[in-house]
């Protein structure tokens, strides 16, 4: 296994500063989930049913729906994520101390999506079940939440029986190479993988109390990733611009947090490097590059890091190539107006993103370019 000890270096010296925070004496290690085994799932489903017994699944769905408006739609989204999934993740470790909270990288199966087998009945589960939606299925089958009120955990995919395709790799490829800022980059994944992750899996996680649901810690564990690999694409480890939860964005903001789950005045520069203060934890570095042909004016616009690292889509996830790799990309989901008009976006703003999506997917579907995924 190769971890990614090259970036905490690198991090470090990005820091430098003896009043901030200080580096991790250990690291624990966050792994992809389409990697773990039937037992891995099953250590985790008997974590969350301890923690659903006392109370703390639907604490976690609380305190989300409570902060939502604050959380989402501003440049906090990152730090606050990245800080609410540690919390859960250290709470788990009080019941195994050996917890760690998967990553899913959706988009490895972001063509047809109700097929990943990390929503099968060994890992999250799949679609919810007869009128009520109720997930029968996976390491939180029958569970009951009590948040807002007693019901069900609920699953219930955007397309009846199946889930629209996600967004392609390259989209989030092009992301993290292309948004030179924080602010875009929040941007483009919020509107993109983000949004169409929960509402293709629906149910819990088209609510504001979507933590209920553990695909919501394992999804935003990968979109912490994400942020993490445009850190480092960057050298960004530190930046923080735009808007933040009250006003302009400022590394001294504090994380929003709420009594049911307190971050004890955790600013947002104690969450902003991997491996430093109690953000103590990093992932499988996964080196799979595969070689593609493109047109220099196409990295350029939307690859430049192909133009300074080695010319590969790097292919994050584990599993094996699916079948119809080398088909066009299909082009990706649009926001629901509901889903827009809940995190109170700019429709405007969401348009335009998914309007440069579109011509992401469109330019290297008319180009020499095949893609592998």
């Amino acid at each position: 296994m190769k971890f990614s000890l090259s970036l905490a270096l690198v991090a470090l010296a990005a820091v430098g500063s003896a009043q901030g925070p200080q580096r991790c004496s250990g690291m624990r290690v966050r792994r992809n989930a389409a990697s773990l085994s039937p037992q891995d799932w099953q250590s985790i489903a008997n974590v969350l049913r301890q923690m659903n017994d006392d109370g703390a699944i639907s604490r976690f769905g609380a305190s989300h729906d409570r902060l939502f408006s604050r959380v989402h739609g501003n440049t906090c989204f990152f730090p606050f994520h990245r800080r609410y999934v540690l919390e859960f993740e250290n709470i788990a470790r009080r019941y195994d101390p050996n917890f760690t909270v998967p990553y899913w990288d959706a988009t490895e199966s972001f063509r047809n999506p109700a097929a990943d087998p990390v929503l099968s009945n060994n890992g999250l589960g799949g679609n919810g079940g007869s009128n009520d939606r109720c997930l029968g299925s996976g390491i939180q089958s029958n569970m009951q939440v009590t948040y807002p009120n007693n019901h069900c955990l609920r699953r219930s995919f955007n397309q009846g029986d199946s889930i629209g395709a996600w967004y392609a790799p390259e989209i989030i490829s092009s992301y993290i190479q292309s948004d030179t800022s924080l602010s875009t980059f929040r941007e483009n994944i919020e509107y993109s993988i983000h949004g169409a992750v929960h509402l293709g899996l629906g149910g819990e996680m088209d609510t504001g109390y979507a933590a209920q649901d553990f695909s919501f810690m394992a999804h935003h564990a990968n979109l912490d990733r994400l942020w993490w690999d445009w850190q480092n694409s960057h050298n960004s480890f530190l930046m923080y611009d735009g808007t933040g939860s009250n006003g302009p964005a400022s590394l001294s903001d504090l994380i929003p947090e709420d009594s049911s789950v307190p971050f004890n005045g955790a600013t947002v520069e104690s969450v902003m490097v991997l491996g430093y203060g109690n953000v103590c934890y990093t992932r499988v570095l996964e080196n799979q590059g595969i070689q593609n042909s493109l047109d220099s004016d196409i990295i350029n616009r939307f690859f430049p890091g192909l133009g300074r690292r080695s010319g590969a889509l790097k292919r994050r996830g584990s599993q094996a190539q699916p079948s119809n790799c080398g088909e066009p990309i299909p082009f990706p989901p649009r926001l629901t107006p509901e889903w827009i008009h809940m995190h109170g976006y700019d429709p405007e703003r969401v348009e335009c993103a998914h309007k440069n999506a579109c011509e992401i997917v469109e330019t290297l579907n008319n180009s020499t370019y095949t893609s592998p995924y």
